[in-house]
């Protein structure tokens, strides 16, 4: 597990912005290392069982869902990473707002803390994995002369950077970050964070119970994509 880096200012100079991005990313890269080698496999073995799968379902042998679109589905829970982060943005308000009361804050930005470190371990595993499934589907579209694979792997591609920049946008909400502009209004950034995160919930709340939930989740898309691809 990453281990956990000090957020509390206040031992020597001010966290900056700079230095809150710095240490996500560095953060992230240690994460990444840690995760490529079993879920970027596991990527790519979701992505040559949907090959498997396509391959089968022409025969007459299979239909219908298969484990490898569970299993995408799964792992690319865009919605789950979404509230995650909602949930971080959320603590990161309210710790801003009580910085004042050290005794509660330091609470706070432990849970805080241990929230964010969770959102890293999500955003993780998903970007390997999607990473493999992208090399399959690009190994697929070479092979094959196929366009699908490639618009596949554009897609995927983009997905992956979404991922890591919702993770990465999490500096911008750092508690712990001085905003020099703003030492005399301190609680403009924590105020607009909790506002921003409490919209954002409401608005998953309502599409979530408005719409069929498999028509706005980028997971479903994708694995849409990967199906149709595999059968070309």
């Amino acid at each position: 597990m990453t281990e956990h880096v000090s957020n509390e200012p206040g031992d020597g100079a001010p966290v900056t912005l700079d230095l809150s991005l710095q240490r996500q990313l560095t953060q992230l890269r240690t994460e990444l290392a840690k995760d490529i080698l079993f879920f970027g496999t596991t990527g790519i073995l979701i992505g040559i069982l949907t090959l498997l799968d396509a391959r089968l379902e022409r025969l007459g042998i299979a239909s219908g869902s298969s484990l490898a679109d569970a299993l995408l589905g799964d792992y690319a829970s865009v919605n789950a990473l979404g509230f995650q982060m909602v949930c971080c943005v959320l603590l990161g308000g309210i710790v801003g707002l009580l910085r004042n009361f050290s005794s509660l804050r330091s609470i706070l930005n432990g849970i805080y803390e241990h929230v964010r470190m969770r959102l890293l371990q999500l955003a993780s595993p998903m970007i390997c994995m999607l990473t493999g499934v992208g090399v399959v589907s690009t190994f697929h579209a070479w092979r094959t002369g196929t366009v699908g694979g490639i618009a596949l792997a554009l897609l995927l591609v983009l997905l992956i950077s979404m991922v890591a920049v919702t993770y990465l946008l999490l500096a911008f909400f750092d508690p712990s970050v001085d905003w020099p502009k703003l030492r005399s209004r301190p609680r403009v950034i924590p105020a607009c964070a909790i506002v921003l995160s409490l919209t954002s919930l409401a608005y998953m709340i309502q599409t979530g119970t408005g719409e069929d939930r498999s028509s706005g989740n980028s997971s479903a898309v994708v694995c849409n994509q990967v199906s149709s691809t595999g059968r070309r």
